[in-house]
C-alpha cells in the first residue's frame, strides 16, 4: 500500500503542475489599445461624423470590442466605419477584409468585399492582396518598441468614375495582437485620401 501511495504522487504531481502550466492567464495582455489616426488629401474634405481623425481607445468588453473617441479627457463611445475601422487593427477584430491571416503559412491573401464612401448611398467593390514583406523588423510608436510584421495590401476600388488603385503598409506587432503602424493611400499616384493610424498607449 505504501508503495502503491508512493507510485501514485510521483506520477500524478507531474500530471497536476503540467495541465496548471498548460493555458496561463494573459495577465500581460493589454486591457485597451489607444490609437491616433490622422488624415491628409481629400479626407480633410469630409464633413462627415464618421471621419477617421483624432485619439481612440478600444476595449475588449462582454458585447466585443468597443471603440470609444477621447476628446477633452472624456471618452465617448462611437461606431460606424471609424470604429469598424480601428477594430480591424486589433487580431481579434477581423472581418472579411482580413487585415490579418492567422495562418502562419500563409504569407500571401487576398479578399473581396464592399465599401461604402462616407456621405455616399453607394455600395461599391474592392478587392485586395495582401502579402507579408518582412518578419522581425523593429517598429517604434509612441507606444514603445515592437517586433513586428510587415504587410503590404494592394487593391483596387471600383466605382462609376473609374477604377482606382489603393495601397495599405502596415506592421502587425505578435506580442500584443495588434497593429502597431497603420497607412492607407486611397488613390496611389492620384489626389486622394490618406489616413495613418498609430498606436500611441497601452492600458494594463
Amino acid at each position: 500500500m505504501r508503495y502503491l501511495i508512493g507510485f501514485l504522487l510521483i506520477f500524478l504531481c507531474p500530471l497536476t503542475m503540467a495541465v496548471g502550466q498548460e493555458n496561463p492567464a494573459p495577465s500581460s495582455s493589454p486591457k485597451a489599445y489607444l490609437f491616433r489616426a490622422e488624415i491628409s488629401g481629400s479626407a480633410k474634405n469630409f464633413n462627415s461624423t464618421d471621419r477617421l481623425e483624432g485619439d481612440y481607445k478600444v476595449v475588449a468588453s462582454k458585447d466585443g470590442l468597443q471603440v470609444l473617441r477621447l476628446i477633452d479627457g472624456q471618452e465617448y463611445l462611437i461606431g460606424g466605419e471609424s470604429a469598424d475601422e480601428l477594430r480591424r487593427m486589433l487580431g481579434i477584430g477581423q472581418d472579411e477584409r482580413e487585415y490579418l491571416n492567422k495562418d502562419p503559412t500563409k504569407k500571401q491573401w487576398g479578399a473581396k468585399y464592399s465599401y461604402k464612401l462616407p456621405m455616399v448611398k453607394k455600395t461599391f467593390l474592392r478587392e485586395a492582396e495582401y502579402k507579408i514583406v518582412s518578419e522581425g523588423e523593429s517598429k517604434t510608436t509612441p507606444a514603445g518598441t515592437f517586433k513586428t510584421v510587415k504587410i503590404e495590401c494592394d487593391s483596387k476600388a471600383v466605382f462609376e468614375v473609374g477604377t482606382f488603385k489603393q495601397k495599405w503598409v502596415y506592421y502587425y506587432a505578435p506580442e500584443i495582437d495588434s497593429i502597431v503602424e497603420w497607412n492607407y493611400d486611397s488613390a496611389v499616384d492620384q489626389k486622394g485620401a490618406k489616413i495613418e493610424i498609430k498606436l500611441i498607449g497601452l492600458e494594463r
